[in-house]
């Protein structure tokens, strides 16, 4: 399982104002993109409030959504450290408050810092297993899993049984990051609903932790072939 700390909640008050006096505060309306995909890396963001889709688009113009990121998540990191153009574009879902940093003083301020350099090494390990588990999974009901699995782990702060979630995201767009169809997403969604797993509530979908257990387990189990 990633870890489900954010980039910025790693961090102590020293690191916090460090970045801080090192970049400056937005406001960001619904549907701007961060970043484009192909762009340069010249600036790298830390999501204040609200949430960001990340997602790539190929050359037929087809959306693939690759996360979505709330309060204490970076994002743009990945090419400011490898000097390379933007892999992914990120686009604001609803206004939003992001810390914008130029890219060039963050990464000389994180090759500085033992500190925000395991937060990053953390944020960038902890995603690539977290798309690892979801591509991994044997079918799309097991897909949309785990994701609300990863979605509601992020969103439960303490030991609650229940955890009311919301993607902030389409039902096409959350099928789309779970790696199927919008079909297929929602038969697995109803599946759950129908076992007590989940109950969708207008936006939110309140998942009892105990029950999505019991789901994986079982998933688990017949993969092994017990």
């Amino acid at each position: 399982m990633a870890v489900t700390s954010t980039f910025w909640q790693m961090l102590d008050a020293t690191a916090q104002n460090a970045l801080s006096e090192l970049g400056r505060y937005r406001i960001v309306p619904d549907t701007h993109s961060l970043m484009l995909q192909g762009d340069a890396p010249e600036r790298v963001y830390v999501v204040m409030e609200g949430r960001v889709k990340v997602c790539m688009v190929t050359d037929r113009g087809k959306e693939t959504v690759l996360d979505v990121l709330g309060p204490g998540d970076i994002v743009g990191e990945l090419e400011t450290v490898d000097h390379r153009p933007r892999l992914a574009s990120a686009v604001a879902k609803g206004m939003i408050k992001v810390l914008e940093l130029p890219g060039e003083q963050f990464r000389g301020l994180a090759l500085a810092s033992p500190e925000i350099s395991a937060a990053l090494l953390r944020v960038m390990s902890g995603r690539l297993r977290a798309a690892n588990e979801i591509r991994g999974a044997r079918s799309a009901r097991d897909r949309v899993i785990e994701l609300l699995h990863q979605i509601a782990h992020r969103e439960n702060h303490g030991h609650a049984a229940e955890v009311a979630v919301n993607p902030g995201v389409t039902s096409e767009e959350f099928a789309n990051w779970a790696g199927t169809s919008r079909g297929a997403a929602g038969r697995a969604l109803s599946w759950l609903q129908g076992r007590g797993v989940i109950q969708r509530v207008g936006h939110e979908i309140k998942v009892n932790l105990e029950e999505l257990h019991k789901s994986m387990d079982n998933t688990h189990a017949h993969d092994r072939g017990d």
